[in-house]
């Protein structure tokens, strides 16, 4: 190694190491930073930075992890961007992992130690990030959010809300929503997006075109196999807006239907329409992903929604989802739209209708629409996503 590239990455430590000793901010003392010698960095501001040895890293950091990265769509403009998000948030960890650039899943609790403190200001330098997505919102993300601050490196930091207004009503999804926005408000943020049409808040730079979600890059040719018409999937988890009961209702009343997969426990309808339903043990993204391809139609006809992923993961398989009206305020006028989407989410026999709506269309046609509007809503996701980091 030759004496300049020795002393570049000395400058490069001592920089990472002073902005380490800023950032951790109200760290006190942490056991894993060892006090050095003290060095003199000429080039910079003049000033003398304590150097620290860094402790070992622990599971609460997970970098470009193989769950997170092989369903990644291929980009060299987001090179220079770092999506970071809960370990335990599922459905924003599988929309994250379709967006190009590098990944992060940290802990949700806050905990963060000095030394994964240490660790995520060392890797924003050695990957060369420019731009820091936060997706969603935890205690752990006002954690870095603040670290970034003292660092003065708030310009850096964006945020993508997941979720919808309507899920204000739980305390939790509020205080996060509220939190975030004021340290928008206070300028730790850069630019904040609520994944909604044109959700607009006073003194926060807000974007307001709304975000897509791009769906997963699958190899349809590992999933190929023969496809059960008569056999419908209902994917979503049992929580009040993702409507499982007006679902299974309505499938199971179509006399096309005669199996109804889902996945959540306890649904429960009259006979003789128990009899079509059928649950299936989860075992992961990937048998999911194979069982969408098999079916011939997936339900997600929710309350509320932003721009679900169950709905993606389907179409990037080929098969159709039922929806209800998702207001993205983009691809509204595609023939996909009109072929799935339910006017209104409580009618069993809407849902019913939509489904044999879909069945009536051959099934390589069918594939073909779904194709066309996953490749047109990937392109704009990747646009928009490119207009909001500025790029």
């Amino acid at each position: 190694m030759g004496k300049s590239t020795v002393q570049e990455l000395a400058r490069e430590n001592l920089y990472l190491r002073s902005l380490l000793e800023r950032s951790l901010g109200d760290v006190a003392k942490p056991d894993d930073l060892k006090p050095m010698d003290r060095f003199f960095l000429p080039e910079s501001t003049g000033r003398y930075y304590p150097a620290v040895e860094l402790g070992s890293v622990e599971h609460n950091l997970s970098f470009d992890s193989l769950r997170d990265t092989r369903y990644a769509h291929t980009d060299p403009t987001f090179d220079d961007v770092l999506h970071v998000y809960a370990q335990n948030w599922i459905g924003i960890r599988a929309a994250v992992g379709a967006i190009p650039g590098h990944k992060l899943a940290i802990v949700a609790d806050g905990n963060l130690q000095a030394s994964d403190i240490s660790i995520f200001l060392l890797e924003l330098n050695r990957r060369k990030i420019k731009h820091v997505v936060f997706h969603g919102y935890s205690d752990s993300s006002k954690q870095l959010i603040g670290v970034l601050a003292r660092a003065q490196m708030s310009e850096m930091v964006k945020l993508v809300f997941h979720g919808n207004i309507g899920q204000w009503e739980n305390a939790v999804e509020r205080k996060f929503a509220l939190d975030a926005i004021e340290m928008a408000q206070k300028g730790e943020i850069a630019r904040i997006h609520f994944l909604q049409n044109k959700f607009e808040v006073p003194g926060a730079n807000m974007f307001l075109p709304m975000l897509f979600n791009p769906a997963p890059a699958v190899d349809l040719e590992n999933l190929s196999g023969k496809r059960l018409d008569d056999t419908v999937f209902i994917p979503g988890t049992a929580i009040w807006r993702k409507n499982l009961h007006t679902n299974a209702f309505g499938a199971a009343l179509n006399h096309r239907v005669a199996q109804v997969m889902h996945y959540a426990e306890d649904i429960q309808l009259p006979g003789p329409l128990q009899d079509k339903l059928s649950r299936a043990t989860y075992s992961g993204r990937e048998s999911t992903l194979g069982l969408m391809a098999k079916v011939g139609v997936t339900l997600n006809v929710s309350l509320v929604e932003c721009h679900p992923m169950v709905g993606l993961e389907s179409e990037a398989c080929g098969t159709p989802c039922l929806r209800g009206r998702l207001n993205l305020g983009y691809g509204e006028d595609h023939a996909y739209v009109d072929l799935v989407q339910v006017d209104n989410p409580l009618s069993p026999s809407q849902i019913s209708q939509t489904i044999d709506q879909v069945l009536d269309v051959p099934a390589f046609e069918r594939t073909e629409i779904v194709q066309d509007y996953t490749t047109l809503m990937n392109k704009a996701a990747l646009c928009r996503y490119r207009e909001f980091l500025g790029k």
